[in-house]
């Protein structure tokens, strides 16, 4: 058992998450990774991708500083390799602003919230939704969708929201749906989906 520790201080997602995935994949089982953060979304962004595919993840604060441990677990093959059969993916809505189309702002806001408030009755259901730039306000406390998108997250559909763009925005503690997520992650739910929906 060997540890290894990643200091991603200073970095911006999907940076620290590309490391921690890296260290990941060139260590083994029983290893015992750590992370080093100083940004808040790195560090939920960080400790998610380190639930998903490690064990025994623990995450503490001292003097601003996260430091995210976790051990490595016995994995059959790396995910990160399997070939993934595109024709049979469901797809993948990607929603970039608070509004559907082009002209007019008012019939814009209109149109997404129907077409979101259609997405439940989809077949088939998307995979996924991941929401950035101005979409992300669509996630949000006071949005017309936060109901459809609830529906959507208790039928298994991830819903993904740019952390960097929550931050932008200053709109990070008024999320209401979803989870907090990163450009790599985001690239890596759309390149995977059978076909991507851009309303």
């Amino acid at each position: 058992m060997t540890a290894k520790t990643i200091d991603a201080r200073g970095l911006l997602c999907p940076r620290p998450v590309m490391l921690a995935r890296q260290a990941l994949y060139e260590s083994s089982p029983g290893d015992v990774l750590e992370v080093l953060l100083d940004n808040a979304t790195a560090c939920e962004n960080v400790s998610r991708y380190l639930q998903g595919n490690a064990e025994q993840v623990t995450t503490a604060t001292e003097d601003g500083v996260f430091r995210i441990k976790a051990v490595v677990a016995e994995t059959e093959a790396c995910p990160a390799c399997a070939p993934m059969n595109f024709e049979k993916q469901p797809p993948v809505v990607a929603i970039t602003q608070a509004g559907m189309g082009h002209g007019s702002e008012e019939l814009g806001r209109i149109l997404i919230q129907a077409c979101i408030n259609a997405l439940p009755s989809i077949e088939p259901l998307p995979s996924a939704v991941v929401f950035y730039n101005s979409g992300i306000q669509l996630a949000c406390e006071g949005s017309p969708v936060l109901t459809a998108l609830a529906e959507l997250d208790r039928k298994g559909v991830k819903i993904l929201v740019c952390g960097t763009c929550l931050d932008y925005f200053s709109l990070k503690e008024k999320r209401k749906v979803g989870v907090v997520s990163n450009m790599f992650e985001i690239l890596s739910t759309l390149a995977a989906a059978g076909h991507v929906i851009n309303p």
